[in-house]
């Protein structure tokens, strides 16, 4: 209970981050009459995946998700979120919920600004509690349209991280994310996304994820999903695995908006 009772107070403290985040989007379109009147593209999804992930774990469960996209010319944001709920052995729940968050102001242009936040805790990978929120700089390493796109982030921000068992560490930090997006035929789409993070006060203390997921077009909004993670921890911690690796399978029901 202690632990639960800490996240939600953090949690709080970086939901406010999250308003500021996503309430600048509102802001950013309003200051071009022309760019305003642009209209808003939303696209909202909801899934339900399985997993089997072998590392401090070995398991297999369900996991409800879902987020929000929304974009015009002058923006793009998401919004997603990911909750699992399992059972170690027969008697332990566990339970992982992490919310992040991206905002690109301009992201069709060479470089843009973008801001970030990771927040959550995974009893599964015993942390009680991970978040990174920070602004930067983005790259389109090629030209982005609706569906291909290849880009790079590079943010600063707040670091908070606990280990199960282990003192918070709280520092400034810097990030790191790639993220790809390329159809391969027409019912068939591969993501691609490389995130790390890293602490100013401790050169070992650094960390991160590797994604890759294939999407397959049942019809217009329903799709098939096979994603294959990788997690990655630097520090020598007692009981903690570094590497942690999860295969997920499910699906994804689309609705869009414009």
């Amino acid at each position: 209970m202690g632990n639960l009772a800490q996240y939600i107070v953090n949690m709080k403290k970086h939901l406010i981050q999250l308003v500021i985040l996503f309430s600048s989007t509102v802001g950013f379109t309003q200051t071009d009459g022309n760019e305003v009147k642009d209209s808003l593209f939303i696209q909202t999804h909801i899934g339900l995946m399985g997993r089997w992930q072998s590392g401090n774990l070995k398991q297999l469960n369900v996991m409800p998700n879902g987020g929000i996209k929304l974009s015009n010319s002058v923006f793009y944001s998401e919004l997603n979120a990911i909750y699992n709920y399992l059972k170690i052995g027969e008697f332990n729940p566990v339970n992982d919920f992490w919310i992040n968050g991206l905002y690109q102001y301009k992201p069709n242009q060479r470089i843009f600004a973008v801001a970030h936040t990771t927040n959550g805790f995974a009893k599964s990978y015993r942390i009680d509690y991970s978040s990174l929120t920070g602004a930067g700089i983005g790259l389109n390493v090629v030209k982005k349209s609706t569906d291909k796109y290849f880009q790079a982030h590079l943010i600063t921000g707040y670091l908070h991280f606990k280990f199960e068992n282990e003192l918070a560490h709280k520092a400034l930090g810097f990030g790191s994310i790639i993220r790809m997006s390329l159809p391969l035929a027409k019912q068939i789409n591969v993501k691609w996304e490389l995130s790390s993070y890293h602490s100013s006060k401790d050169a070992t203390y650094w960390g991160g994820g590797n994604l890759l997921q294939l999407d397959f077009k049942i019809n217009k909004r329903l799709f098939a999903d096979i994603r294959h993670q990788v997690f990655f921890n630097q520090k020598n911690l007692q009981n903690i695995e570094k590497y942690n690796s999860i295969l997920m399978f499910g699906f994804n029901y689309l609705m869009k908006y414009k």
